[in-house]
């Protein structure tokens, strides 16, 4: 089960409306260091790309990155360098970092033990922190499975001043 001292939330959002809703939390969230999971590694590519973009100290870590580009990102990211640290699942395996005040989960994970794991990268030695997950229609059953396998149901959250654009 989740720590305690992970606060969890869950944020319903169209797939197409998922870059801005992810700015918007960066920009009204008390976000100091943040780990963004995404799916697949193309994903985390491109959400970093986007990210810098707009002015965001960003990093990608998967597995298409050597070993040295893996380090020297986690090194950047425990360091300050990055303030966003985007990943799959794979790559994230053993990520021990102090300090995350926020896990983004960008996409809803289709198991309930990655989910656990992503989470547990937050609220570490009795700090506290927070995990937002962003979830669409597609992905609610997920978010059902989820909250079955954990026991609680996961608080349904709407940011004030975010509007999807339809």
């Amino acid at each position: 089960n989740p720590a305690d001292t992970v606060e969890q939330a869950a944020c319903l959002v169209d797939e197409a409306a998922k870059i801005d809703l992810l700015y918007h939390v960066l920009d009204t969230e008390d976000v100091n260091n943040v780990i963004i999971f995404s799916r697949t590694k193309h994903r985390a590519d491109r959400i970093t790309r986007r990210l810098n973009q707009e002015g965001y100290a960003a990093v990608a870590i998967h597995s298409n990155r050597s070993q040295a580009q893996r380090q020297k990102a986690l090194q950047g990211f425990k360091h300050g360098r990055y303030r966003v640290l985007v990943a799959t699942d794979i790559a994230a395996r053993g990520i021990d970092v102090d300090g995350i005040t926020h896990v983004i989960n960008y996409d809803t994970p289709n198991l309930p033990e990655s989910y656990i794991h992503r989470i547990g990268r937050t609220g570490r030695a009795e700090s506290t922190g927070r995990a937002i997950t962003f979830v669409t229609r597609d992905d609610m059953g997920y978010l059902k499975q989820i909250e079955s396998y954990t026991g609680r149901k996961i608080q349904r959250i709407e940011y004030d001043g975010f509007e999807q654009r339809r």
